[in-house]
């Protein structure tokens, strides 16, 4: 709220002579709304605002009005959604209008100030204002959100922030069947290993993945040094008693033939 003038009395130090004058402590200013900011090809429209001018303190607030156009919560790249305007060099040049004073020069300074745009400070980025506009975060999160973890890996835009570390989200969300099966990334010979370790050689003499110790009977009967091929039920293998007697009938068969 603007406050009202006031009358008030100046002492000169030296003569001693007072003076009177007028005074007002603050002011609340309408702007109208503008384009004059002009970036990466396009023209932004801001405001319009209220700008509050606390002559006693120094301090300015600006704020939208209700027909200002506001963006997660920001009305300009340079002002805080409480209103706190970061005017950087030109902070010193308004302080200085408003210790005189001078609430024209002040104004105007304001008013440069809301035609700026400095991307190294802002607290948003321009480009929100743009209703054409996609934000490449948004887009890459927005990606990241609805695509499954071997969809990352298969992806390789390497300008995205998730593109690092997908193979081991990948392999960490997924069975090693699936790893072993696809091959699209480094882990399968990882989860080659850890398949093998975890479920010991009598699964990989039965399991028909294309791994290399799918159905390697060999190193299944070297790990127990055929103790325990007749426990074990995986009659298939070569190296169980009953398939070793029936491979040695037809050996005996064809050399009795011959």
């Amino acid at each position: 709220m603007t406050s009202p003038c006031e009358i008030i009395q100046i002492k000169c130090p030296k003569c001693g002579k007072v003076y009177e004058d007028w005074h007002r402590a603050s002011f609340n200013l309408d702007l109208d709304d503008f384009d004059d900011i002009g970036w990466d090809g396009y023209r932004f429209e801001f405001g319009p605002f209220r700008v509050g001018l606390d002559l006693a303190i120094g301090k300015i607030t600006i704020n939208p009005t209700d027909s200002a156009h506001v963006e997660n919560g920001y009305a300009h790249p340079h002002v805080s959604g409480s209103g706190t305007a970061c005017l950087g060099n030109m902070a010193p040049i308004i302080a200085k209008s408003l210790g005189l004073g001078d609430v024209t020069g002040a104004v105007t300074t304001i008013l440069e100030f809301l035609r700026s745009y400095n991307p190294h400070d802002a607290y948003q980025r321009i480009e929100r204002w743009d209703p054409q506009w996609e934000d490449d975060d948004d887009r890459f999160e927005s990606c990241y959100d609805n695509s499954t973890s071997h969809e990352c890996v298969i992806c390789g835009d390497e300008g995205c922030p998730f593109s690092d570390g997908a193979e081991a989200r990948c392999y960490e969300h997924q069975e090693w069947s699936d790893c072993i099966s696809c091959g699209d990334c480094g882990y399968r010979e990882t989860a080659m290993s850890a398949c093998h370790e975890d479920r010991g050689p009598q699964a990989c003499v039965e399991c028909d993945q294309s791994c290399d110790w799918a159905g390697d009977a060999q190193a299944c009967r070297d790990s127990h040094d055929e103790d325990l091929c007749e426990e074990y039920s995986v009659e298939s293998c070569r190296f169980h008693p009953e398939e070793e007697e029936e491979a040695e009938s037809e050996t005996t068969i064809a050399a009795g033939g011959a």
